[in-house]
């Protein structure tokens, strides 16, 4: 250290304030606010052309050598700052070498002894996992770390600190409360699927985001709309019985009378007429059967409508 506060006091830097100042700033500036207000105050029109391109012409020239000169002081007053700043850089890189070997050498001693306070800390978790038998309650040692535990106050020379263990623990008892919890939870659920015999494995997943009335509940509005459901199908399927033999009655009920087929003595000439027929199912197979018999031709009166074989 004696070295280095040595340079400290070698370290010096000749500086004087330069004066930098436009000579009379205020008649100049008067000068061209009078110029500038001239041209403020004129309108521009069509016969004003000339005049304005020219007044135009005539300020950007200004306006650049105003910029130009300005741009030159600039350069010269910051050419110093700019040769002290490069050499400043310069001595700054020197200094930085050995600062950042020794900051990695820091970091890796740092590392080394947080890697020392996780070893004693993961024992010392062990053993109180052991002691509260928490593997049996499916806790593991993972579950309970907390990142700032690792942090360099939390541990002594002989390992971890009291006000570490004290929080320590009561993560242990919170986590036992949990646990505990959850098996209540648990056995609710099981318990409550067996007295309404359903399954409970999907159900049981759900205590992750759902209480045990939440998924009661839910579980009994499923079996609510699945006997309905069920009375529904039921309900329906009665109805149809009812139709089936209903219709099957009226049928049963439809006779029809043999008849003979009619006997053409004579060739007649074959006419077409378009007719309407109503009558029941029955009336009209019977109604198809003779037309058959007696060679009646009988074209469909919509066509791709038929009732079994009729052809209309």
């Amino acid at each position: 250290m004696t070295g280095l506060q040595t340079i400290e006091s070698k370290v010096s830097v000749t500086f004087e304030p330069a004066v930098l100042e436009i000579n009379d700033f205020e008649k100049m500036k008067e000068a061209i606010e009078n110029m500038a207000s001239f041209y403020d105050s004129q309108v521009i029109t069509r016969e004003q052309k000339k005049g304005a391109e020219s007044s135009r012409a005539e300020l950007i020239n200004m306006e650049k050598q105003l910029e130009e000169e300005r741009k030159r002081i600039k350069a010269i007053y910051n050419k110093p700052l700019q040769n002290y700043e490069t050499q400043m850089k310069e001595l700054v890189s020197i200094i930085q070498r050995p600062l950042n070997q020794i900051r990695d050498g820091l970091k890796e001693i740092e590392q080394g002894e947080r890697d020392e306070r996780e070893s004693v800390l993961i024992k010392y978790l062990i053993e109180k996992s052991e002691e509260f038998n928490l593997p049996e309650m499916g806790i593991e040692v993972e579950q309970l770390q907390q990142p700032n535990w690792l942090n360099k106050g939390n541990f002594t020379q002989k390992g971890v600190g009291t006000k570490l263990a004290n929080e320590i623990e009561s993560v242990i008892e919170a986590a036992i409360k949990e646990a505990e919890q959850k098996e209540t939870n648990r056995k609710v659920i099981l318990s409550f699927c067996e007295t309404v015999e359903v399954e409970p494995e999907g159900w049981l997943a759900q205590l992750e985001y759902k209480s045990p009335t939440e998924i009661m509940q839910t579980i009994q509005d499923k079996l609510k709309a699945d006997k309905e459901r069920l009375e529904r199908i039921e309900r329906d399927r009665k109805e149809l019985t009812e139709l089936e033999q209903k219709n099957a009655q009226t049928l049963e009920i439809e006779v029809v009378e043999p008849f003979e087929p009619i006997v053409i003595e004579q060739q007649e000439p074959i006419i077409m007429d378009t007719i309407q027929v109503r009558g029941t199912l029955t009336q009209l197979k019977a109604l198809n059967a003779w037309a058959v018999v007696n060679g009646v031709e009988v074209t469909p009166y919509e066509p791709g409508f038929a009732l079994d074989d009729l052809p209309f």
